[in-house]
């Protein structure tokens, strides 16, 4: 049988080259030749793969595996801490309602009892004359002031500021209660409330004209209905709309906050 003179060439050529060469850093596979072959390209083509690449891969997917186990890890801890957070927060519900509901109630309780002393309110012009010779109420003579107040209204003004006193004591530590345990927010309305209560209950004292303690009382109430809007909020039983509601009220307020002098 004879061969094909170029076809016995490719066959002893592709014998040749079919053997592994091992470089440095690389695997050389020699592929080779086939019959048929005739472009000059195809004859004995070498194909290389890196020794580096398998290596490449695996520490890819040893990163991202690492990877996703600390992301993985790291929002497992964000959603505990998360969870602890609410746990303590819901822990002070209760405590919050009842501080919350106490303060508004002995609030309302001192509002109405001043809104009703400022009916008997009917000094007029400067501080000189609201009881003149005197600073307050408590310290007049038991008849009252001839022409300025009489007996009747002295004695009322005087056993309600008696009936106030415990109030306004129990006021302060719900206050205080407030400070420790509720928002920011309600505590600086707490603060404020007390503070509101004690000018209206001033006024009072000093027999000032009406319009102020009439005012003083109103500025009250408009800082309760804050501190009632942000109890909510804080008990989250409502959104921050009734909040803002209250705060647009009290900018509404006819006369403003007035101080006794």
């Amino acid at each position: 049988m004879v061969l094909d003179p170029l076809y016995a060439r490719h066959l002893t050529a592709g014998r040749r080259r079919a053997h592994i060469a091992i470089d440095v850093g690389s695997i050389r596979v020699l592929e080779p030749c086939r019959p048929g072959w005739r472009s000059a390209g195809n004859i004995g083509n070498d194909v290389v793969v890196s020794t580096w690449t398998p290596v490449i891969v695996a520490l890819l997917g040893i990163a991202g595996t690492l990877s996703a186990a600390l992301l993985t890890q790291r929002a497992a801890t964000r959603a505990e801490m998360s969870r602890r957070q609410l746990a303590d927060r819901d822990r002070w519900l209760d405590e919050r309602l009842r501080v919350a509901r106490s303060v508004i109630a002995t609030a309302e309780t001192i509002e109405r009892e001043l809104y009703s002393n400022c009916a008997h309110l009917t000094s007029e012009g400067t501080r000189e004359s609201w009881l003149p010779g005197y600073t307050t109420v408590l310290l007049i003579p038991a008849d009252g002031i001839s022409g300025t107040i009489d007996k009747i209204t002295r004695d009322i003004l005087v056993d309600s500021h008696e009936m106030l006193s415990p109030k306004f004591d129990e006021l302060s530590l719900l206050e205080a209660e407030v400070q420790l345990i509720g928002s920011e927010e309600e505590a600086a309305l707490a603060d404020q409330l007390v503070e509101d209560l004690m000018v209206a209950a001033s006024n009072v004292e000093a027999f000032a004209p009406a319009d102020h303690g009439f005012a003083a009382v109103l500025a009250a109430q408009a800082t309760r209905k804050e501190f009632m809007a942000a109890s909510r909020a804080s008990l989250r039983v409502d959104t921050a709309a009734e909040a803002n509601e209250a705060r647009h009220a009290r900018s509404l307020l006819p006369f403003g906050r007035r101080r006794a002098l």
